[in-house]
């Protein structure tokens, strides 16, 4: 159970994050965003074995050091995570047996355009992006708590590292296609109140900043060189 009860609460954790404060705590965000991306892609395909672990860890520290200086790519890939998270929402709705290349062009092609516009609006698009992306995280790992709390432990695959994976797979797929539909309202709730309070404080924040630039310093002297009026 130690592996579905860590993967449940930093997933949640780290979605409320995104969610509320993913401007604010942008690069934070972005950098845990990156490295777990990169431990699921690299686990994924190759494993959990000790060495795999490491490599992946070792990767996923590289990345996120990456993002992290390059301002514009670390906008870019928010954006995209989030226009892929929610062409991969849509794909649900496509007729049973669609082909894979349709999934992967829809998906592509919504991360690519959200990508671009976090590039473009860079300001805005992050809050959206990161109001998205947690809201997401949050409703994938709630909605599968409530409907299998009674049989929690039948996705307990021995150890840890294998369980977090085998559940993050299962929920990104499986229980994706059979609760699209309440994937979907309650991420779209999750992110339109996410994006109001962060748009909410960026405002307040930027009219503080504007306040306190306009605001005489205490040493500053008259317009008229501090002679008194007749």
């Amino acid at each position: 159970m130690l592996g579905i009860l860590t993967y449940l609460i930093v997933t949640i954790l780290l979605g409320a994050a995104s969610c509320f404060w993913g401007h604010k705590l942008y690069f934070p965000v972005l950098m845990a965003a990156v490295f777990v991306l990169t431990m699921v892609g690299i686990t994924t395909y190759f494993g959990t074995a000790t060495t795999t672990l490491i490599i992946a860890a070792i990767l996923g520290v590289a990345a996120a050091i990456v993002v992290r200086l390059l301002y514009s790519v670390g906008a870019f890939l928010i954006g995209m995570l989030a226009g892929a998270e929610l062409g991969l929402l849509l794909t649900a709705f496509l007729p049973k047996g669609s082909p894979e290349a349709v999934i992967i062009i829809i998906v592509l092609a919504f991360g690519l355009l959200i990508g671009a516009c976090a590039v473009r609006w860079q300001d805005k698009f992050i809050i959206i992006a990161t109001a998205f992306n947690g809201g997401s995280m949050i409703a994938d790992s709630v909605l599968f708590l409530i409907l299998n709390i009674t049989r929690l432990g039948s996705f307990d695959k021995g150890t840890v590292a294998q369980t977090i994976n085998d559940l993050g797979t299962y929920i990104n797929t499986d229980f994706m296609k059979a609760h699209t539909m309440a994937l979907l309202i309650v991420t779209v709730a999750l992110a339109v109140v996410g994006y109001i309070y962060q748009a909410r404080h960026a405002k307040a924040k930027e009219k503080s900043k504007t306040k306190e630039a306009a605001a005489p310093t205490p040493d500053a002297a008259p317009a008229d060189g501090g002679k008194p009026e007749a």
